[in-house]
C-alpha cells in the first residue's frame, strides 16, 4: 500500500470519527433539549391543574357558603314559627290554668 493510500484511509477514520463525535454531541443536545422541554411541558401542566383545582374548591366553599345561608335561614324561620306557637300554647295554657284553679 502506498504512503499517499494510507494517508487517505487515516484521514477518512479520522473525518469518521469527528463525524461520530459531533453526532454523539448533537444526540445529547437534542436529548437535553427535549427533556428541558418535557419538564416545562410538566410544570405548566402541573399549574393549571393546580388553579383548576383552587378554582373547583373555590368554587365548591361558596356553594357550601350559601347552602348553609340557606340552612340557617330556614332553621331561622321554623324556629320563629316555633316560638310563636308555643307563646300561643302558653297562652292557652295560662287559661286553663287559671280556669281550673277558679272552678276549684
Amino acid at each position: 500500500m502506498s504512503l499517499e493510500a494510507i494517508q487517505t484511509i487515516n484521514q477518512a477514520e479520522e473525518a469518521a470519527k469527528a463525524l461520530r463525535l459531533e453526532a454523539e454531541v448533537q444526540a445529547k443536545k437534542i436529548v437535553a433539549d427535549a427533556q428541558a422541554e418535557g419538564e416545562a411541558v410538566l410544570s405548566a401542566a402541573l399549574e393549571k391543574a393546580k388553579a383548576e383545582g383552587e378554582g373547583l374548591l373555590k368554587a365548591a366553599e361558596e356553594k357550601a357558603r350559601k347552602k348553609a345561608g340557606e340552612l340557617a335561614s330556614k332553621t331561622a324561620n321554623k324556629k320563629a314559627a316555633t316560638l310563636a306557637h308555643a307563646e300561643g300554647r302558653l297562652d292557652e295554657a295560662a287559661s286553663y290554668i287559671v280556669e281550673r284553679i277558679v272552678s276549684s
